[in-house]
């Protein structure tokens, strides 16, 4: 692994071009408008503001959202996600955010849900429901595959996303923010919160899971340009994992990410 490069940020919008509203708060690092910035009539608007309020927009308090590129021997379009290295990162791939003394609000990161490509279907855990950390707390359903989520912390769950319901595909969108899975009233905060990752110890943890991810791919492809294309080598657009890689080796990486299968490093 060569390293990130030296700029903490990149810009993907040329200067002076208008921009979402949620980019200008700091809680988007990239959202592109098919609605001519109608945010009246934008359901992206409408889930943020139920989940941050309008108030974010205007100089509330949120938490950063930091941006950063990896170097990677695997072509570059397979490894996009947004990251925010505020938040609490589990082994599992599943962030925690306080939301007060012993509130968490919960999710998966979006470097497991940008392998996914696509969600058909999310079962979330019924509110009230004892969970215990490292057991399963949700499951993820695309297609015939079933990916178990499995709780960063212990404790009764309090509220859940219910717009997953309907709208699925926002874990992948915005699976930091309008897409994030449920609220828990944690038992165990203080011993969950120290067995996470956060800020630059969290960077160098991804770098590994980069790395091991690299190890499957490559193997499983021998790196062969006619399975990915040759303009995948050229920054073109690639498939997602879940059309490239065979299938057994896809869930296994995935399971292995989110700890629900061993990795063999």
């Amino acid at each position: 692994m060569k390293g990130t490069d030296s700029n903490p940020g990149f810009s993907v919008i040329p200067k002076g071009e208008k921009t979402c509203v949620w980019m200008d708060a700091g809680l988007v690092n990239f959202k592109l408008c098919d609605l001519d910035f109608q945010c009246d009539k934008c359901p992206f608007n409408r889930a943020m503001e139920a989940s941050y309020g309008s108030k974010a927009l205007n100089g509330g308090e949120t938490a950063p959202v930091l941006h950063e590129r990896f170097e990677s021997a695997v072509p570059s379009g397979l490894w996009r996600f947004r990251l925010d290295t505020s938040l609490y990162m589990n082994a599992f791939h599943t962030w925690i955010r306080p939301m007060g003394m012993r509130n968490v609000r919960i999710g998966l990161d979006d470097f497991v849900v940008s392998m996914l490509g696509g969600v058909d279907r999310v079962v979330l855990p019924n509110v009230g429901k004892q969970v215990k950390r490292g057991s399963p707390v949700a499951e993820v359903l695309q297609g015939k595959r079933v990916f178990s989520v499995l709780a960063p912390v212990t404790g009764k769950v309090t509220g859940v996303n219910r717009r997953l319901l309907k709208y699925p595909g926002l874990l992948v969108q915005e699976p930091i923010i309008g897409g994030y899975l449920c609220e828990i009233e944690a038992s165990d905060l203080d011993q969950a919160l120290r067995v996470c990752k956060t800020g630059k110890a969290l960077l160098r943890w991804y770098y590994h899971e980069i790395e091991w991810v690299e190890r499957r791919v490559t193997e499983a492809l021998d790196m062969d340009r006619s399975v990915l294309g040759e303009t995948a080598f050229d920054g073109g657009t690639v498939a997602p994992f879940s059309e490239i890689l065979p299938d057994p080796v896809y869930r296994d990486v995935v399971s292995g990410l989110l700890g629900t299968a061993d990795k063999n490093d």
